[in-house]
């Protein structure tokens, strides 16, 4: 799983693509490697988009809490967190 993160913050195109996909199918599974990532620095804006891909509940609490992580996690995550919240009320 960690590999896959380390993937997705910084590899190739191709390889970002790949983790993405694996860690989203893996669902909250991949939630804490992602959280653990971006508390220890991780700056892509990727793992963010993941969480928000993933949209369970505890994916939700982990953007929540990156919204307190470097400048351009947070934003991200403010953003998908503005995103998911529509879908929501477009849902209801």
């Amino acid at each position: 799983g960690r590999s896959l993160v380390a993937a997705l913050a910084g590899g190739a195109e191709n390889e970002q693509t790949l983790a993405g996909i694996l860690l989203v199918r893996a669902g909250d599974r991949s939630v804490p490697l992602i959280t653990e990532a971006i508390s220890a620095g991780a700056t892509s804006a990727a793992l963010v988009d993941v969480l928000a891909s993933i949209g369970t509940d505890t994916a939700r609490t982990a953007l929540e809490r990156a919204t307190r992580a470097p400048s351009e996690v947070a934003a991200a995550a403010e953003q998908a967190l503005r995103t998911l919240d529509e879908i929501g009320r477009q849902r209801e």
